[in-house]
């Protein structure tokens, strides 16, 4: 009873689960501090905690160093540790570490001053490697081909005629995130891969380990059709550079959640560009940490809040929408919830949606998926080299991180939002979206067409879509007079004021794109300030 009574209101929780479910011994938690007030980094000093590449990116993009990318204070590390327990990872997103203790020395650690929360993550020690999953999506199997086979889930976004304009993903660093990379590097189409060093790091941090090929397969599967380049195969982007992290483990627990935050906090260390995930949470074996539909807001769960967090800070994320079409949830899982993710749905070749591919909307009513690759039948390369064709949106989505790699190479100067932009409005149906396709499928060539100089009058401003309808956002291209610093508001025929930004550092690519998310139907004035000069255009929301 003393000891009850030294606990925080948290541990409360974590005392019923261990009387319900039997917990005692070596488990994982969570550890949460309340600030980072002594740490011994600066803002001021960001090579010292992020890559000189991490921080150019956030240059380019405009994007402040914050308190958020500061490490936890080691100081604060040390003291759980000196309490009997092991400290694996930390996250300087959340202000957290993972350790590995005794359910007694619970009590010393909430007790810490500094500690605000501790939180049961996954029953047990840490994960062992276990045997090869058991594929849960159907699939076909071909030894031998004769031309290439992705041939058809290329072309359906152009990716071939990308490829033969020159970009490849040369120069984009892409984390993959999933199970496992079994025989990556002795599969012939990722020679190239280990001959050229294009793999920057590996990391498994279900098992603290280095080593990737642990026996799961799908994520071999997942980056062939990206990375994959031989004669008879080639993936979406196969001359990009990878990190891969093994993030999920064979048993559903929370801490696959913190898993991602920890990969996703290293590759941004690292200078990540894109991140490709093809997981997603919804039930787990414990059923209190289980979501809800109603939690796929984009803001409630774990890896959700993290991906949001990674999305603010340059990244570009993409994201499998899930396979639960065609069960009781039918909505996308997280992190597919986030506003800033590209979730990707799948379609068949004839282009009708795969009845598994999850459906939107978000539980905050937004459209997802954001687009849709080839689901059904894709094109891979399994652990021991053979070519299946497997069906699931684990598959389109990274199709569409080698396109956006290639679209990133061909377009540097895009921030990750504009490219995100550029991908959604390249879609065959960015006019009329809808919960089951998103905005469509992704074009090459409607990208190029978007990219290509407007051509503009001196001192010219357009508005597109306009009027707009279906679609939360419009476009607005400028002369380059309007380059440099800029203001601009959005008003109501009411002169109230319903958005006002200002580009302090003028716009890339001049355009920018406005919100309309809320906006109800009617007549808008946007009025833009730069160099002196005050433009006003009308809007028509219908």
């Amino acid at each position: 009873m003393v000891i009850f009574m030294m606990w925080k209101k948290t541990s409360i929780v974590l005392m019923l689960l261990f009387l319900c479910f039997g917990l005692n011994g070596q488990h994982r938690f969570m550890v949460f501090f309340a600030d980072k007030t002594n740490t011994p980094y600066s803002i001021n000093t960001p090579e010292a905690f992020l890559s000189e590449r991490a921080i150019q990116r956030r240059s380019k993009q405009g994007i402040s160093i914050t308190n958020t990318d500061l490490p936890v204070d080691p100081n604060y590390v040390a003291g759980v540790a000196s309490l009997d327990a092991e400290t694996y990872f930390t996250t300087k997103w959340m202000n957290g570490l993972l350790i590995q203790a005794d359910s007694s020395v619970l009590p010393l650690i909430e007790a810490l001053p500094y500690v605000t929360k501790v939180e049961l993550v996954a029953p047990n020690t840490l994960l062992s490697k276990s045997a090869d999953e058991t594929p849960s999506q159907s699939e076909t199997v071909s030894t031998a081909a004769s031309s290439n086979i992705t041939a058809s889930q290329l072309e359906m976004l152009g990716i071939n005629r990308m490829h033969q304009d020159g970009f490849r993903g040369e120069g984009i660093l892409i984390g993959v995130f999933d199970s496992g990379f079994e025989n990556y590097r002795q599969i012939d189409e990722f020679a190239h891969l280990v001959a050229d060093n294009r793999v920057l790091y590996t990391r498994d941090f279900t098992t603290n380990a280095f080593q990737v090929e642990n026996s799961q397969t799908h994520g071999t599967r997942v980056l062939s059709a990206i990375a994959g380049n031989s004669e008879t195969y080639i993936g979406s982007a196969p001359n990009a550079n990878y990190i891969l992290s093994v993030t999920e483990a064979p048993q559903e627990y929370r801490i696959e959640e913190y898993n991602w935050v920890f990969a996703a906090e290293m590759a941004d260390s690292a200078g990540v560009d894109i991140i490709q995930t093809s997981l997603g949470y919804t039930e787990f074996d414990d059923e209190t940490m289980d979501y809800s539909p109603s939690d796929m807001d984009g803001e409630t769960a774990v890896i959700s809040k993290a991906a949001q967090l990674a999305a603010d800070k340059g990244i570009l994320l993409i994201t499998s929408a899930g396979n639960l079409g065609n069960t009781a949830w039918q909505i996308i899982s997280a992190p597919a919830d986030v506003a800033d993710v590209i979730a990707v749905g799948g379609i068949n070749q004839a282009g009708f949606k795969a009845n598994t591919s999850s459906i939107g909307p978000s539980a905050d009513n937004r459209i997802k998926p954001e687009v849709v690759a080839l689901g059904v039948s894709t094109a891979l390369v399994a652990s021991n080299g053979a070519y299946v064709y497997q069906n699931g949106t684990s598959f389109a989505a990274p199709i569409v991180s080698g396109f956006a790699a290639g679209l990133w190479q061909a377009y540097p100067e895009l921030t990750a939002a504009e490219l995100r932009t550029l991908i959604r409005n390249s879609a065959n149906i960015s006019d009329e979206p809808n919960n089951l396709f998103g905005y469509g499928v992704p074009s090459y060539t409607e990208a190029k067409e978007l990219m290509k100089p407007l051509n503009l009058k001196t001192g010219e401003i357009r508005v597109f879509p306009n009027p707009v309808s279906g679609q939360d956002f419009v476009t607005i291209a400028l002369d380059d007079e309007f380059a440099g610093a800029l203001e601009l508001a959005v008003a109501n025929v009411r002169g109230e004021t319903i958005q006002q930004l200002d580009f302090g550092n003028g716009i890339a690519n001049n355009r920018l794109e406005i919100n309309l998310e809320g906006m109800p139907s009617g007549l808008y004035f946007i009025r833009i300030n730069s160099n002196g000069r005050q433009v006003t255009k009308k809007l028509m929301i219908n």
